[in-house]
C-alpha cells in the first residue's frame, strides 16, 4: 500500500485529516495536463493508470477500473472501446445500492476519479467534452468517472487508424524506449499494446519487438541471458516452445529481479572493468601532465630560444658566404 493509499476494502471518512488527504490526494491534477488530441493520449492514459494504482481505484472488491463483458474481465484504461455502455452504467447502478458500506467505497473511487479527470482536462478539452454531459451524467446529476473516460477517449480517439498508427510506430520502436527500470518498461508495452488491442487493431509478433529492446538494456548478463532465450524462441526449444508474450515478459521480468537481488543487475563484464580503469590511468596521467605544467612551459621557452638562436647562426653563415662570392 501507498503513502496515498487506504485500505482498498473500507469506506475512507473524509471527516478526519488523514481521509482528506487520501481525497487530496486521489482528486488532484495529473502532472501533465489533457488537450484531448492523439498524440497527448498515451501519457494521460499511463499518469491515470499510476494514479489509480496509487489511490486503489483498480484493486479490491469495489476497484472501478475492470469491467466483466461477456464473462471477460476488460481493462477501462486500455480496452474501452470493448466494453459496452450499459455494461458501465449497470456497474454504476450496482455501486448505488442501499446505504451499506460495502458498496460506498465504490462510489468514493468514482468521485475521486472523476474529479481528477475535470481537473486534468484543458480548457479547451472541457469545452469539447461537455456538449455530451448526458452520456455520463446520471439523473441525480453525478458524473459516472468510467463513463467520463470513455467519453472523453471517443471523442479523441475519432481517427481510430491514426492513433492506431501511433501507437503500432511506438510498439515497433520499443528498443529506443528501454530503460534500466524493466518493470517500467513493461508497463509502457503494456500501455501501447493494450490500447491498440482496445482499438481492434493487431501487431505482428510483439514477441520479436520486445527481444529487440532487451538486447539493448545496459546489463552483459542481461543481454547474454536474453539472446540465449532468443536462440530457443527461434528454434522452439526448451521454455520458448510456444511461448505468449505476457510469459516471456513474466519470464524477463523473473530474471531481472533475480539479478536485482544477488547484485549482478548492470555488474560490469571483465572487458568493461579494463575499460574503465585503462580509462581512470588516463586520467591519471593527465593531472600528472597538469602538475607539470611549470616544467613544460620552460621547455618551450628553451625550445624557442634555441630555435632563434639557431636562425641567428644560419644567417651569419649565409652573410658569410655571399661575402666570399663577392670577392670572387
Amino acid at each position: 500500500m501507498t503513502p496515498d493509499q487506504h485500505a482498498v476494502d473500507q469506506i475512507i471518512d473524509y471527516a478526519t485529516k488523514s481521509g482528506a488527504a487520501l481525497y487530496r490526494a486521489g482528486s488532484k491534477t495529473l502532472a501533465t495536463k489533457f488537450d484531448m488530441k492523439p498524440k497527448s493520449t498515451l501519457v494521460f492514459i499511463m499518469e491515470l493508470k499510476h494514479r489509480a494504482r496509487e489511490a486503489g481505484w483498480d484493486q479490491g472488491a469495489h476497484q472501478i477500473m475492470q469491467f466483466k463483458e461477456n464473462g471477460v474481465q476488460k481493462k477501462l484504461l486500455t480496452q474501452y472501446n470493448q466494453i459496452n455502455i450499459e455494461t458501465l452504467k449497470n456497474a454504476y447502478a450496482s455501486w448505488q445500492q442501499g446505504e451499506n458500506k460495502e458498496n460506498l467505497r465504490s462510489t468514493q473511487n468514482n468521485k475521486q476519479m472523476q474529479k481528477c479527470i475535470m481537473n486534468t482536462l484543458t480548457e479547451q478539452a472541457c469545452l469539447q467534452v461537455m456538449p455530451f454531459q448526458k452520456e455520463y451524467t446520471t439523473e441525480d446529476g453525478i458524473i459516472h468517472a468510467p463513463l467520463l473516460f470513455k467519453t472523453i477517449m471517443r471523442i479523441t480517439t475519432i481517427d481510430n487508424i491514426a492513433v492506431a498508427a501511433v501507437l503500432r510506430d511506438n510498439l515497433h520502436n520499443l528498443d529506443a524506449k528501454m530503460v534500466d527500470d524493466l518493470p517500467k518498461f513493461h508497463f509502457y508495452f503494456h500501455t501501447n499494446y493494450d490500447q491498440l488491442v482496445g482499438c481492434r487493431e493487431t501487431l505482428n509478433n510483439p514477441i520479436h519487438h520486445l527481444f529487440k529492446a532487451y538486447l539493448k538494456v545496459e546489463c552483459s548478463g542481461f543481454v547474454t541471458f536474453a539472446q540465449d532465450m532468443q536462440n530457443q524462441y527461434y528454434h522452439q526449444q526448451g521454455a520458448m516452445h510456444d511461448i505468449t508474450y505476457n510469459r516471456l515478459i513474466t519470464l524477463m521480468e523473473n530474471q531481472y529481479n533475480i539479478m536485482i537481488s544477488n547484485g549482478t543487475w548492470k555488474a560490469k563484464s571483465h572487458e568493461r572493468e579494463q575499460i574503465v580503469a585503462l580509462t581512470a590511468e588516463i586520467s591519471h596521467l593527465k593531472g600528472n601532465l597538469k602538475l607539470s605544467k611549470p616544467l613544460l612551459n620552460k621547455l618551450k621557452s628553451v625550445a624557442r630560444n634555441a630555435g632563434h638562436e639557431g636562425k641567428k647562426r644560419e644567417e651569419k653563415k649565409r652573410n658569410k658566404t655571399k661575402k666570399v662570392d663577392n670577392r670572387n
